[in-house]
């Protein structure tokens, strides 16, 4: 089960790498779909973004998205619902 899992979240990053956008404004915006490989939704991944204390869940669809993020680097976690397993960060900036 954890190897499943490892895998369909590294292969949720790589489509959130190739499907999110920082929107320039007063305050950044994170968006995104969280998918596995065969491009199935994944619901309830926390998204957190380190040093900000603001965060989300994918809904039913994958989606997610922060509001309001300040200008600046960060670290993004992507985990399973609950903490478990293995997560995974970008950097942003």
């Amino acid at each position: 089960m954890n190897t499943i899992r490892n895998s369909t979240l590294k292969s949720a990053i790589l489509v959130f790498v190739l499907t999110s956008t920082l929107v320039a404004g007063i305050g950044e915006k994170l968006a995104g779909v969280v998918t596995d490989i065969s491009g199935s939704s994944l619901i309830g991944v926390n998204i957190v973004i380190d040093g900000i204390g603001s965060g989300t869940a994918s809904n039913t669809d994958g989606e997610y998205f922060i509001l309001n993020i300040p200008p600046g680097r960060y670290t993004v976690r992507f985990m399973m619902m609950g903490g478990e397993g293995p997560f995974h960060i970008l950097h942003f900036e």
